[in-house]
């Protein structure tokens, strides 16, 4: 009777470490709390996910949304005019994204725009512009508008602020990348002939007065210099803006 009675004893001692060591692996792997809300108020354990647009990496291939000419045959908006803005989420283009150019007339007085072409809206209201372009399948916005300036082209006061030149905000999906993303320039200034050398006679004036004019500071640098009459001149040579669209 002694010796099952001592058997029976360390049949049991042999079963209560049984299943402490049980305990103890599914401790290990973490099957021991079957209420997660004990440790996290939602059960959920995921990192949270960033606002939309936050991630978006933005480029571009100028830093002027330049008023051009138009094609005389068809009016579309000249290629080397406008601007173009790739949206990049990561390293993966984003497809089919609202984009948009918003100014004040305020802050880039004396401008007209009257065409737009490649899907490019347009619209004014209370003093404000609003350009709209949807990305491609490449992940660009095409924004291409057509127009001139309306005021007297002479050397007088100035115009804009060349500290801060650049008063354009892109809002890709409705969601603000940048408020100082370009400014509005203009290739054909006088508004008749499309761009041309009496455009670029305006623009060496424009460089020889001592006043800041935004109009002529074509690379958006806060200063009107030989660089932006390089930047005419290529837009001449292109010959996409041989006629103005307002004639």
């Amino acid at each position: 009777m002694r010796e099952k009675h001592v058997y029976y004893a360390k049949r049991t001692t042999l079963l209560i470490s049984c299943c402490a060591i049980a305990l103890i692996v599914m401790g290990l792997f973490g099957c021991t709390n079957d209420n997660p809300s004990q440790s996290n108020p939602n059960g959920i354990i995921a990192t949270a996910p960033d606002p939309e647009g936050s991630n978006y990496t933005i480029t571009q291939n100028r830093y002027s949304l330049i008023l051009g000419g138009v094609d005389c045959q068809d009016g579309s908006s000249d290629d080397y005019c406008g601007i173009d803005v790739t949206v990049r989420d990561g390293m993966t283009t984003v497809v089919d994204a609202p984009c948009e150019l918003r100014w004040n007339v305020s802050d880039y007085p004396n401008r007209t725009i009257c065409s737009a072409s490649d899907g490019t809206t347009v619209s004014l209201s209370g003093g404000v512009y609003h350009v709209y372009a949807t990305t491609d399948a490449y992940g660009v916005a095409h924004f291409r508008v057509s127009g001139s300036y309306t005021s007297s082209t002479g050397c007088g006061g100035g115009e804009g602020n060349s500290g801060t030149p650049r008063k354009v905000s892109l809002y890709v999906e409705s969601v603000l990348q940048s408020s100082a993303f370009c400014n509005v320039s203009v290739a054909d200034p006088n508004g008749s002939g499309g761009v041309n050398s009496a455009d670029l006679s305006i623009v060496v004036a424009d460089n020889a007065c001592s006043n800041y004019y935004s109009r002529s500071d074509l690379n958006a640098d806060g200063s009107v210099t030989d660089a932006d009459e390089d930047v005419l001149e290529g837009i001449i040579f292109h010959g996409g803006s041989p006629c103005s669209c307002g004639e």
